[in-house]
């Protein structure tokens, strides 16, 4: 597979997209919602700067596996057409065939597709993915120091000044971390223990960025992360894993629960600065 070929989604790969069921982890579902059958990986590499050309391949290949996408045939060198008028609308570009035709989906997903899927395969598939991107954080963090999913496209700006959290019970580790946050021009806030992170999450307005360690007196960093993406106004909010623990399991087990990136420890100053803008779409 070359960098040139160009995909396209599937009718599964349309269903799993839209699914709200789907098991697939956000970094997977950005890269499913961006082909579009006229961008070759190439192009398609400007909007995901965390993947190099292999790990593109490699993602694609295994989208193509689950028949989610499939590639473009070559277009061959056809004599110059003429168009002829045969009497249709072409109905996709019709507003109102539009609002039909995303009511009928949704009825399709509640109620044909209920019973299609079994739990086992849902895990086999999730299981799948969350390596192969465990694989390419490992591999970022090997290149980089880091390794982070960009903000989304359609993420809105933050009004006032950025806020982050920190959740870091050593405290020199949580000297060092605030004064790299404090020299970014960032509202800072540190928490050691679980009611500490309680406290914060449950203040207006909430944090912009979570900087999550892992290892914590009273609580798995894990988990923390697990409630905040279950929570219905916190699922959005950018999380950084701040860690000693690069295990292939661990890395999985983070992006399995939705982690927007990984810095291990140790790390420099210049390198956390750095991930902390990339965090936050900061240039």
């Amino acid at each position: 597979m070359e960098l040139d070929t160009v995909f396209v989604k599937t009718r599964a790969g349309i269903d799993e997209q839209l699914d709200p069921r789907s098991r697939l982890s956000f970094a997977f579902r950005r890269l499913l919602t961006a082909i579009d059958g006229k961008a070759s990986l190439a192009d398609l590499q400007t909007q995901f700067p965390q993947l190099s050309g292999r790990d593109l391949r490699v993602w694609a290949s295994e989208l193509a596996q689950l028949k989610f996408i499939e590639p473009v045939p070559p277009r061959e060198a056809a004599a110059p057409a003429t168009y002829d008028y045969h009497g249709y609308v072409e109905m996709t570009a019709d507003p109102e065939f539009k609002k039909t035709a995303a009511e009928v989906s949704q009825w399709l997903r509640a109620n044909a597709k209920a019973g299609e899927r079994t739990p086992e395969e849902d895990l086999q598939k999730t299981a799948s993915m969350a390596t192969l991107e465990a694989t390419t954080t490992i591999g970022g963090i090997e290149r980089t120091g880091f390794f982070m999913h960009p903000p989304s496209a359609e993420a809105a700006p933050a009004a006032g000044p950025r806020r982050v959290l920190i959740v870091e019970d050593d405290p020199l580790q949580a000297k060092l971390l605030s004064t790299i946050v404090a020299r970014e021009g960032l509202v800072l806030e540190v928490a050691k223990n679980r009611a500490d992170v309680i406290a914060a999450l449950n203040r207006q307005p909430a944090p912009d960025l979570l900087l999550l360690d892992v290892e914590l007196p009273d609580v798995d960093g894990f988990a923390i992360l697990e409630k905040v993406r279950a929570h219905p106004t916190l699922k959005t909010l950018r999380v950084v894993m701040v860690t000693g623990r690069t295990d292939r399991a661990d890395i999985a087990k983070g992006v399995l629960l939705g982690a927007d990136g990984y810095i291990t420890k140790p790390y420099r100053p210049a390198t956390m600065a750095a991930a902390i803008r990339q965090a936050l779409g900061m240039g």
